[in-house]
C-alpha cells in the first residue's frame, strides 16, 4: 500500500472514531426461487433504510475472534457492526464466510477512487452518502430471507401440486400417444398391404394399357394407307382429313404413303391433338421421329429422308402456331386440339381486321366442348413463356364456365386490365379452345 493509500485508510478510520458517525447503506433481504413449474418467484424486504447514524461506541482494530475489523462500532438497536475501509484490498469470500460464522454484521466502504485525501472528500463518502458503502453481511438478512421463503411456500406448494398433475397428465398423454402409435402402425401395415395390392392392380392396368397401345401401334403400322386414313379420321373426329393440316415438305411421299396428308395428320393427331388436356406441353423432335417410325414404314433406303420431311413439317407447324420452338429439338404445344388450330389459322388470316370487328365474329364453344382439366393452364404457360403462372396469366387460366354469360370481347377487354392486351387475350381463348369463329 502506498503512502497516499495508507493515509486515506488511516484518515477514514480516524474520522469515524472521532465523529462517531457513519452513513449506512440500505439493508435489503431478497430471494429468488424457481418453482417446479419453472416459474421464478422474487421477494424483497427492506430491513434498514439508508441513513447517517450516530455510533454509541467505536473501537479501532479491535480483534473479534480470528479477525480484526478496521472499525468496530455499537449502534443503538442494531448491535455491533464491523466497518471495513477498502482502499486497495477488499474483503474476499473467506472473510465474508468468517463474518457469517461469527454472526457479525459488516459494512465495507470503498475509497479506492479517492485521489485527494482531504477531510471534505472523506466526510462526504463516510457520512453523507451510501454509494461508497455495501453490506458484506448482516445476520438479520438470513432471518428475513427465511421469512420471505415462508411467505411464498404456499405458492411453491401449489406449484408442486401442479407439477405432479402435469407429470401425470404427461404420462397419460404418452400412454395415449403410444396407443395411437400402435394403432397407426397397424393401420399403416394395412395400408401398405392395400397399397401393394393397389400398386399391383395399377401396374397390371398399366401393362394392359401398354400392351393395348402397342397392339394399336402395331395395327396402325401394318395397316395400308387407306386403313391408316380411316383410323386417323376416328382420332380427329372428321369425315375427311382436314386440308388445314397439310404443308408442302421436301419429300411429300415419305413414311411409306403416297398422300403426305396421311402422315402429317398422324403427326398432329397423335402428338398435338388434345395433348394439353392431359397436362402435356413439351415435345421433342427425337420423340416425334421415334413415334412416327413405330407407325409408318419408310419407302426410302435412307431413313434421313423421313427425318428431313418431319423437320420440314415441324417447321410448318411452328410457323402456323401449333408448336412453339423452345430450344434446339424441343417444342411446346401451342394449341389444344384440331378445332383450336383451325380457329388460330382464321385469326391469323384476319389479323389486320379491326379488333372489335374480329371479336364480334367470336362466340363461346358449346358446353360439351368447354376446355377442361389442365388445358387452359398448359396453354397459358406456353403463351406466357414462364415456368409457373403469375399475375394476369394465372387469372386468365382460371376462366370459369359462367363467363359464357359475358360476350367474349368483354373478356378480352378485361385481359387488358391485367396486363395482357386484347388481341393476345383473344389468341389465348382461341388456342385454348374456349371460342370459335362464326363464319
Amino acid at each position: 500500500m502506498t503512502a497516499m493509500e495508507t493515509s486515506i485508510h488511516l484518515a477514514a478510520k480516524q474520522l469515524i472514531y472521532e465523529r462517531k458517525l457513519f452513513f449506512f447503506p440500505t439493508l435489503t433481504a431478497a430471494i429468488e426461487v424457481t418453482d417446479t413449474m419453472a416459474t421464478v418467484h422474487r421477494g424483497t424486504r427492506t430491513l434498514w433504510a439508508a441513513a447517517r447514524r450516530e455510533l454509541l461506541h467505536v473501537e479501532l482494530e479491535q480483534a473479534v475472534a480470528s479477525i480484526r475489523p478496521d472499525v468496530l462500532v455499537d449502534l443503538a438497536g442494531f448491535g455491533k457492526i464491523a466497518i471495513e475501509v477498502a482502499v486497495t484490498h477488499f474483503a474476499d469470500e473467506s472473510k465474508k464466510a468468517t463474518l457469517r460464522e461469527l454472526g457479525l454484521a459488516a459494512v465495507e466502504v470503498d475509497l479506492s477512487d479517492v485521489r485527494e485525501a482531504t477531510f471534505e472528500v472523506l466526510e462526504a463518502l463516510l457520512f453523507n452518502e451510501d454509494s461508497a458503502s455495501t453490506w458484506l453481511y448482516h445476520p438479520a438478512v438470513e432471518a428475513a430471507e427465511a421469512s420471505l421463503l415462508e411467505e411464498i411456500e404456499p405458492v411453491l406448494a401449489e406449484a408442486r401440486v401442479q407439477a405432479l398433475k402435469a407429470k401425470r397428465a404427461l404420462e397419460a398423454k404418452r400412454l395415449r400417444e403410444h396407443e395411437q402409435w400402435r394403432q397407426a402402425q397397424q393401420e399403416s401395415s394395412v395400408r401398405q398391404r392395400h397399397d401393394a395390392l393397389s400398386h399391383q392392380a395399377a401396374e397390371a392396368e398399366r401393362l394392359r394399357r401398354e400392351e393395348a397401345r402397342q397392339r394399336r401401334t402395331e395395327h396402325f403400322y401394318a395397316a395400308e394407307e387407306g386403313a391408316k386414313r380411316d383410323i386417323l379420321l376416328r382420332w380427329l373426329g372428321r369425315e375427311t382429313l382436314p386440308q388445314s393440316l397439310f404443308a408442302p415438305v421436301s419429300w411429300n411421299t415419305t413414311f411409306g404413303v403416297t398422300d403426305a396428308l396421311v402422315w402429317q395428320a398422324a403427326v398432329f393427331g397423335g402428338l398435338i391433338h388434345r395433348r394439353p388436356a392431359r397436362g402435356l406441353f413439351l415435345l421433342t423432335f427425337d420423340t416425334a421421329l421415334r413415334w412416327m417410325r413405330a407407325r409408318f414404314k419408310s419407302t426410302f433406303v435412307s431413313s434421313d429422308i423421313d427425318e428431313i420431311a418431319l423437320r420440314d413439317y415441324f417447321k410448318a407447324l411452328t410457323e402456323r402456331g401449333a408448336l412453339l420452338s423452345r430450344r434446339q429439338g424441343q417444342f411446346l404445344t401451342g394449341v389444344a386440339d384440331l378445332r383450336s388450330f383451325e380457329a388460330l389459322q382464321f385469326l391469323r388470316a384476319h389479323i389486320s381486321t379491326p379488333f372489335q370487328a374480329l371479336a364480334n365474329q367470336v362466340t363461346w364453344v358449346d358446353e360439351k366442348e368447354w376446355p377442361r382439366d389442365a388445358q387452359p393452364a398448359v396453354i397459358a404457360t406456353v403463351m406466357s413463356g414462364a415456368a409457373s403462372l403469375r399475375g394476369g396469366w394465372h387469372r386468365l387460366s382460371n376462366v370459369q364456365e359462367n363467363v359464357r354469360e359475358t360476350a367474349p370481347y368483354k373478356i378480352c377487354e378485361w385481359g387488358a386490365t391485367v396486363g395482357i392486351d386484347e388481341l393476345r387475350t383473344l389468341e389465348f381463348l382461341v388456342r385454348t379452345g374456349f371460342v370459335r369463329f362464326v363464319q
